[in-house]
C-alpha cells in the first residue's frame, strides 16, 4: 500500500528504531564526556611521586619523593623537582577503555626532551594513589603495569598531597 506522497508507509516500529539508532550517538558521547570529568576530578590537584620503574629498574629514594605533579582540571599538567616547575605539557584521557588510557605531550621543560615529546599509556586514580605507565608515542601501549626490563616502559606510582 502507497501514502498519497508515493511512498510506503512507515511503521512505528522503523520510526522508533531509527530514532534509537540516531540518538545513541550523542548519549555514548555524553556517558564517554561524564566519564573524562569524572577522571579528571579525580586526577586534579598536586601527587607526590613514590616510586619510578624504567625498563625494569625502579627507583624509590628519597630523591624521587621531592618529586610532584600538579594536575589540572582541563588536562594541564606540571612538573615539579623541589617545588620548582621543570616541565609542563597537557593530558588527554579515555576512562571508558580497559586499561584506561592516557597520552601525555610535552610543552615546555627544562629537562632533556621534555618539549615536544608524547607519551602513550594506561592509567589508573583512585581518591589517594594512582598508577601510570607509559612509553614514547612510537612504542606500543602498555596492556598492563607490569613494566619489566627491555620494554621501553615507565612505570610511576604516586600519592595525593594531603591539603593542609
Amino acid at each position: 500500500m502507497r501514502s498519497s506522497c508515493g511512498y510506503a508507509p512507515v511503521s512505528r516500529a522503523v520510526v522508533l528504531v531509527l530514532l534509537v539508532l540516531t540518538s545513541a550517538g550523542p548519549l555514548v558521547a555524553d556517558e564517554k564526556e561524564e566519564a573524562i570529568n569524572a577522571d579528571r576530578a579525580l586526577l586534579a590537584g598536586e601527587w607526590r611521586v613514590v616510586s619510578i620503574e624504567a625498563n625494569g629498574n625502579t627507583n624509590a629514594d628519597l630523591g624521587v619523593a621531592r618529586v610532584t605533579i600538579v594536575n589540572g582540571l582541563d588536562g594541564k599538567w606540571s612538573l615539579l623537582a623541589n617545588g620548582k616547575t621543570i616541565a609542563e605539557g597537557t593530558s588527554t584521557i579515555d576512562p571508558t577503555t580497559s586499561p584506561k588510557t592516557i597520552v601525555l605531550k610535552g610543552i615546555r621543560g627544562s629537562v632533556e626532551n621534555a618539549r615536544g615529546t608524547h607519551y602513550r599509556g594506561i592509567y589508573e586514580v583512585h581518591k589517594t594513589t594512582r598508577r601510570i605507565c607509559f612509553v614514547p608515542a612510537d612504542k606500543p601501549v602498555p596492556e598492563s603495569f607490569a613494566g619489566g626490563r627491555e620494554t621501553g616502559q615507565i612505570l610511576v606510582t604516586f600519592e595525593r598531597v594531603a591539603f593542609e
